[in-house]
């Protein structure tokens, strides 16, 4: 029987579409299946930057690599792939820097990140770093993907170094150059100053990144003002000044007075105005010379006030002054000289009337008798002396001390000296009405006692002696020096406890009711001490300027003097002076110290 192959053909026709159909139902599994096992491949290999797409078994590699030869290892990664026909290759390599550069840059409340990153990854790393290190801050990212970057471990250490200083800057740039590491800008205050300076330090870099350049000024302060106060042996600097001249000043204090302590509380800071580090040089060496000043410049005005020695110096220091100033600068200056303690009053005990002096003769003549006569008088015992005879012509004792007195009988006519004897009898008595301290030696008193016992006297040797009693005691031919009536005040005013302190509130001159008693009995002690001066030290704690408290503490010891002055005692024998917060008693840590600071301190001066 013979084959019809025509037949045959009309079988291969539902054949040929029973394959179409399964391969069209199947042909998108079989894509997945080998896409899915060729990215699988890629990750195992490394190669996470390619992606794979297929038609049928054919297979397109498209991504950026990141070095020339990542194109050909992710090729050969998929053709290991079963089931793969073949590779078409369209992976791109991105442009390649060198230097690999990347920065930060702040402006206000936004800080932009540009320059190149190696990959999408690290992108997403940089960025997460930057809003972590700059919580608040507005971040924009524009960064773009180069070929180029150094060792990535220790590129994204410096860039991360670099993103934390960005917070400590008001306005400036962190830059990465390779692994090169460069940092400037303007600093946020005088405290983020001097964290960026510390931490911009060579041995603070991270390990493999080195500081090219660190430019970094302090904030720009306005008004610029800076101030001194020279007193007690201390130069108290502060406010703000530029960095470059802050050294030159305390070069100047170590030169100029090598024994005085500088104390530089100054905070780094731009905006003087031009030719400020030269004035300020020439205000810091005149109140060098001054006893005590203070100085202020603000912007471009310029205050100094002070104590000069005398007025030569207050003449020079004026000049040098008026010299050194520009004409771009305002100055002011009070320089006064320094006051001359007044002498001494005369004793407001003794009698208004000019004594009577007797002769060399007399004087003999009445020392005479005490030297012959010492029994009666063993000791000096004022208060019981001798009866006295009465008489009308005796008055009270305290008579004797008004400047009412009348004039002195005459001490020529011997005759009338039995009748005045008698009379003034009861002269030593009137001795015991003067401050033990204050009389003078035995001896000397003695001279007028000797009238008491009439049988032992001659009478003109009584007479003469009893003369000089009743003009001035003591006698006027030894008149007793005002030493130790000095002497005496000081004991009395040692007995007041002037070493308490005298405790005020916090920004207040106004006195407590418990220093009442040390002020009255300091003014009771003080008020026979004519020719002494008390220093009334005015003394602040640190809370607030050093202006401000110098000027408290003035307020404070004023406070004390007008207290003073209403207790009784005269106002030129007081003297006030205010240190601030530069004289501490105590270490300023705690509240209970620094209300102890808050004081008033006197000295005592002849």
């Amino acid at each position: 029987m013979r084959c019809n192959w025509r037949r045959w053909l009309w079988g291969l026709i539902p054949l040929a579409m029973v394959t179409w159909v399964a391969i069209t139902l199947e042909h998108g599994r079989i894509e997945q299946d080998l896409a899915a096992r060729a990215q699988q491949s890629l990750s195992q290999g490394g190669e996470s930057w390619a992606t794979v797409k297929f038609a049928g078994r054919d297979a397109v590699l498209s991504g950026r690599a990141l070095s020339d030869e990542q194109p050909a290892d992710a090729a050969r990664s998929i053709r290991r792939v079963w089931g793969v026909r073949a590779v078409e290759n369209n992976a791109a390599l991105p442009k390649k820097v060198e230097p690999f550069q990347w920065s930060a840059r702040r402006r206000g409340n936004r800080v932009r990140l540009v320059g190149y990153v190696p990959n999408r990854a690290t992108r997403q790393t940089i960025i997460g770093v930057a809003k972590a290190a700059l919580p608040g801050l507005d971040v924009v990212d524009q960064m773009s993907t180069a070929r180029g970057v150094p060792a990535v471990d220790t590129w994204l250490a410096g860039l991360s170094f670099g993103l934390k200083q960005l917070p400590l800057l008001k306005r400036g740039d962190v830059r990465l150059e390779g692994l090169n590491l460069t940092v400037s800008g303007e600093a946020e205050d005088a405290d983020a100053y001097r964290k960026l300076t510390a931490a911009l330090a060579n041995d603070r870099m991270p390990k493999g990144i080195t500081l090219v350049a660190a430019t970094i000024t302090p904030p720009v302060v306005s008004p610029f003002v800076w101030s001194l106060q020279s007193a007690g042996g201390q130069v108290v600097l502060t406010g703000h000044a530029p960095e470059s001249a802050r050294n030159a000043l305390r070069g100047i204090i170590k030169s100029e007075a090598p024994t005085v302590t500088a104390v530089d509380k100054t905070q780094p800071g731009e905006g003087a105005p031009q030719g400020w580090r030269e004035v300020a040089e020439a205000v810091l060496k005149q109140v060098l010379r001054l006893q005590a000043g203070d100085a202020e410049i603000k912007d471009t005005t310029v205050t100094v006030s002070g104590v000069a020695a005398d007025d030569a110096s207050a003449k020079s220091i004026r000049a040098a002054l008026r010299s050194a100033v520009p004409s771009g600068f305002k100055l002011t200056h009070q320089i006064s000289v320094k006051e001359t303690p007044a002498p001494a009053p005369p004793r407001t005990d003794a009698p208004a009337s000019t004594p009577t002096i007797p002769s060399p003769e007399k004087e003999a003549q009445a020392k005479a008798p005490v030297d012959a006569a010492p029994a009666p008088f063993p000791s000096l015992e004022l208060e019981s002396p001798p009866p006295i005879p009465p008489t009308k012509d005796l008055e009270p004792p305290v008579q004797q001390a008004k400047p009412a007195l009348p004039a002195p009988p005459p001490v020529s006519p011997p005759a009338a000296a039995p009748e005045a004897k008698t009379a003034k009898a009861p002269d030593p008595p009137r001795l015991q009405l003067e401050p033990p301290p204050a009389a003078p030696p035995a001896k000397d008193l003695m001279p007028p006692s000797v009238p008491a016992p009439p049988k032992q006297e001659p009478p003109k040797a009584a007479a003469e002696p009893k003369t000089s009693v009743a003009v001035s005691p003591p006698p006027a031919a030894a008149p007793p020096p005002p030493a130790p009536a000095q002497d005496a005040c000081t004991r009395e005013l040692g007995k007041v406890d002037t070493s308490g302190h005298i405790l005020f509130d916090t920004n207040s001159a106004k006195l407590d009711a418990a220093s009442f008693d040390l002020l009255n009995r300091l003014a009771a002690a003080a008020r026979s001490c004519n020719g002494l001066r008390i220093a009334i030290e005015g003394h602040a704690d640190t809370d607030g300027s050093a202006r401000y408290n110098k000027r408290l503490s003035v307020r404070r010891a004023r406070a004390v003097e007008n207290y003073l002055v209403e207790a009784g005692m005269a106002r030129r024998q007081l003297e006030t002076i205010g240190y601030g917060y530069d004289r501490p008693a105590v270490p300023n840590d705690t509240p209970e110290n620094m209300a102890k600071n808050r004081r008033i301190e006197f000295v005592i001066r002849h």
